[in-house]
């Protein structure tokens, strides 16, 4: 679907990364702390007429139109945070800035699984496309590379909780001390997103801003869509058969741990010639299809079958205990959650909807609602859940205009 995005945009895409750049000389690097923008990279305007006509081109489900409020300013920065071992880092994104006077809130929006570096945000606007319709709507709008993407050339921690919650969070707070800084107002309200990968770290964020820092965040509302918050329960599924359509997605999970964790030589995991082949396809300048390409769909080819076998049987302990730890069910959100999920998804299996919410309801969670996309695969639900989500924020949104959805 992006490829088509693509040609609809490329216009106007042309004008969001060319122009307006104003990139300013970064501050030594000692009196940069956490949380801090380095450098802006560029900053465009578009306006309120020039957003219609882009998103125009879109057909909507049930003959909807969303009605954008207002144009945007668009800024790419480099801004400072943490890596795996809690070392000082420089990370990049988008963020978006309504350009009207109002008072806004915020939103973090988190993108889905993504291999190739370039292919963000902070390097073309078109990767952060949520990002900008937030932007449109009213909305502070906040889109992290994340770690391992943009300009960071470390290895991407592929649904590692900590880590993606400190960069997101990271961001969050340089942003908000640029638009303090630029008389900028918010009005205190959070609005967490993301789909797929996207859809887990918006919970991973959630959960340390609750636990650890819920003196300085308040979350409003969350709405992860088809995330895999039950890791374990996920990896089950999949391997219970012999075949997964997207095995770019599991050598990207087990080629991050093996990194982030130090867990030795990749024999250990995949099958000859696998083991050599996969530091090379995930270097950054392959997107996930063209992996999917380079690696087999069947499962005994590409695993080690010892290891195959140890996850099968529940023998296996070291890659087990990681995808428990980085799982996201052992706690009870109490911002409001939606839970959006398509019940024909084979890539993040719709279970992970069913067992977050019961478990996180078990745990004592007030408000969690699941909204359940009937025949929905993980592709063909990404329109419709962003529409849902967003009419769900407007909701808890403190009300200053008119309706954002209209019929055609």
């Amino acid at each position: 679907m992006l490829k088509y995005i693509k040609i609809f945009l490329f216009p106007i895409l042309i004008f969001l990364n060319s122009c307006g750049e104003n990139p300013f000389e970064s501050q030594p690097v000692d009196v940069i702390e956490r949380g801090e923008i380095v450098k802006i990279l560029s900053e465009n305007e578009v306006s309120q007429a020039e957003l219609n006509l882009l998103f125009n081109q879109f057909n909507l489900p049930g003959g909807i139109e969303i009605n954008l409020r207002n144009g945007i300013k668009v800024i790419s920065a480099i801004y400072r945070t943490i890596d795996y071992n809690g070392n000082p880092v420089d990370a990049s994104g988008l963020f978006v800035i309504p350009k009207t006077q109002d008072v806004f809130p915020l939103i973090s929006l988190h993108h889905g699984t993504q291999s190739k570096r370039d292919n963000v945000g902070s390097q073309s606007s078109i990767y952060s496309l949520d990002a900008l319709i937030a932007g449109a709507l009213g909305y502070v709008a906040i889109s992290p590379d994340m770690l391992g993407l943009g300009i960071s050339t470390l290895v991407h921690p592929y649904h590692v909780a900590e880590v993606n919650a400190n960069t997101s969070i990271d961001f969050i707070r340089a942003v908000k001390k640029y638009v303090s800084q630029n008389n900028i107002q918010i009005n205190g309200q959070l609005f967490l997103a993301g789909y797929s990968q996207g859809g887990y770290t918006t919970m991973a964020v959630h959960k340390k801003m609750q636990n650890d820092l819920s003196s300085e965040f308040t979350i409003t509302a969350s709405a992860p869509m088809a995330g895999a918050h039950d890791l374990v329960g996920t990896a089950r599924f999949i391997i219970s058969n012999n075949n997964y359509e997207r095995p770019s997605f599991l050598a990207f999970m087990i080629y991050s741990y093996s990194r982030i964790y130090n867990l030795g030589n990749l024999s250990q995991f995949f099958q000859h010639p696998y083991q050599n082949l996969i530091p090379t396809l995930f270097n950054g300048s392959l997107t996930t299809e063209e992996i999917d390409g380079a690696l087999p769909n069947t499962l005994s080819q590409l695993f080690n079958e010892s290891f195959l076998n140890s996850m099968r049987n529940d023998s296996e302990q070291v890659m087990t205990n990681l995808l428990q730890q980085n799982s996201l069910l052992d706690w009870a959100p109490q911002s409001p959650v939606l839970i959006i999920h398509g019940n024909a998804d084979t890539y993040v299996p719709y279970q992970n909807a069913i067992t977050a919410k019961e478990s996180w309801e078990a745990k004592g969670a007030p408000n969690v609602e699941l909204v359940t996309i009937n025949g929905g695969t993980h592709t063909s639900s990404i329109i419709p859940a962003i529409l849902t989500a967003i009419a769900w924020f407007e909701d808890f949104r403190i009300k200053t205009g008119n309706h954002i959805f209209a019929s055609k």
